[in-house]
């Protein structure tokens, strides 16, 4: 059975570093893929990663509506 002290020894994780620490000190090495690293470095999901692209979004459908008129629906009032 362990001791208190010991059950609540902590373990560091270096996400930057890609490693793991262990109560003894000994380092081990994780892979991760690199868009999901990215994504927990900057705190971001797919849905922020897409509206970081909010206003290329925008001038895209707004060309397209002008290159496009015939596609995109009419709106009534």
């Amino acid at each position: 059975m362990s001791t208190p002290q010991t059950m609540f020894e902590k373990i560091w994780a270096r996400l930057e570093a890609q490693t793991v620490m262990a109560p003894d000190g000994v380092q081990h090495r994780f892979d991760v893929d690199a868009f999901r690293k990215e994504m927990l470095l900057t705190g971001r999901d797919e849905i922020g990663l897409t509206l970081g692209f909010e206003a290329r979004i925008r001038e895209f459908e707004a060309r397209h509506a002008r290159e496009m008129a015939w596609v995109v629906p009419r709106v009534s009032t």
